[in-house]
């Protein structure tokens, strides 16, 4: 049905599988010619983070990627070149979700960010028509797809009651970037009670992306940074077995 790099597959499918009935077969269609055209040699990388159609993936090295300084310390900016093009919408079921951006606390939209500071990820939902116990939520995974973390704002079944068709929210997620370097990506999605279950009323998979710059003297490993302390003691040193004469 659908042939591509497996996360890709996987997203499709999940999009598929929580469309509205009357969707799905027209999914299908969708996914079948796009076995058809095949993916060719691009990279998943080209793909995900704004190929540009002449096989150059965005610059993340060079000047852009060196952070703006503020009293010798690294600060945070945006690079514009630094976009997800692999995003996947799901059917919207009563909802849109709109513009997203992450934020600094002064405001200022980033995407380049200095590990252990707080940022905001940002975005809007407005409501074609009434939906109820309405909850919204986001996700931070790595481009290979593995979830290492995000939040809702409310637990199942505890959402906003009711809100109206017309009305336009902001959501915000405050974060602290604990993460080591490299780019991940942000998912958005908004959820509300249909036919007494509760149904992504929309969601955009891979909305924004992001790069953590490097620490110099960072000691971590892995992905996530655990605020790990390392300490090395001495219970007790080693004895020579060289024997002495008189």
């Amino acid at each position: 049905m659908l042939v591509g790099p497996s996360k890709h597959v996987v997203n499709m499918y999940h999009k598929f599988l929580y469309a509205p009935a009357e969707r799905q077969a027209v999914l299908l269609a969708e996914m079948r010619q796009e076995s058809d055209q095949g993916w060719g040699d691009q990279t998943d990388q080209a793909r995900e983070l704004g190929h540009n159609g002449g096989g150059d993936t965005p610059s993340l090295g060079g000047p852009r990627s060196q952070p703006l300084k503020r009293n010798s310390q690294p600060k945070a900016f945006y690079d514009p070149s630094l976009q997800s093009v692999s995003t996947v919408h799901y059917e919207s079921r009563g909802a849109r979700i709109g513009a997203a951006a992450i934020m600094t606390e002064e405001e200022e939209r980033v995407n380049v960010l200095v590990p252990r500071e707080f940022y905001v990820w940002r975005y809007q939902v407005h409501f074609d028509r009434d939906c109820f116990q309405v909850r919204c939520g986001m996700l931070i995974k790595t481009l290979t797809g593995i979830e290492l973390g995000g939040a809702t704002t409310a637990q199942e079944f505890q959402g906003i009651p009711h809100v109206k068709a017309g009305t336009t929210l902001i959501v915000e997620f405050t974060f602290m970037a604990n993460l080591n370097a490299g780019t991940y990506f942000l998912n958005a999605g908004v959820l509300g009670t249909v036919d007494h279950g509760e149904v992504y009323l929309d969601r955009k998979v891979e909305l924004g992306v992001c790069k953590v710059l490097p620490e110099e003297t960072a000691l971590t490993t892995a992905l996530v940074d655990f605020h790990v302390t390392p300490h090395v003691h001495v219970q007790s040193e080693a004895v020579s077995n060289r024997s002495t004469t008189e």
